[in-house]
């Protein structure tokens, strides 16, 4: 499965499957999301497959993951099932979606992390950028030195 993003031939706007699922065979119905073309005959640039995976992993995964990478550290996840309002002022990792960003109870957050910044840009909405840029520059206020 190819893991570059998979574009419109007429007007490179991302392809999507039309079968809900992990992956598809091009030819099992992708769409453009943005001109609705569809592309039976799409094939990666990159390797020549035909095969898509997804981009994005989602928080409970990356919560998982890192969870794992840092079995000593408590992890937090702040999504659609569960959005938190705050966080204890405690050394953690903290995943959330955007928009279900909780808001730490003490001084701040020590370090930001924002993933996938291509798709905050890549959404079909005229907004997009300015969107992107004001988290990003919400995440760029982490807590002050001491």
């Amino acid at each position: 499965a190819s893991s570059e993003p998979a574009r419109c031939a007429h007007c490179a706007g991302p392809l999507e499957a039309v079968e809900t699922g992990e992956s598809a065979a091009a030819g099992d119905g992708l769409r453009c999301g943005w001109c609705a073309r569809t592309a039976p005959d799409w094939h990666c640039a990159e390797c020549g497959g035909v095969r898509l995976r997804g981009q994005v992993f989602g928080a409970r995964r990356t919560a998982e993951e890192l969870g794992r990478a840092f079995p000593a550290v408590p992890v937090r996840t702040s999504g659609r099932d569960h959005i938190l309002d705050t966080v204890p002022d405690r050394p953690a990792l903290v995943v959330s979606t955007p928009g279900a960003e909780p808001v730490p109870e003490g001084p701040g957050y020590a370090a930001a992390l924002l993933l996938d910044g291509w798709a905050l840009l890549g959404r079909p909405d005229l907004r997009a950028g300015e969107e992107a840029l004001r988290r990003w520059l919400s995440a760029a206020l982490p807590r002050p030195r001491a």
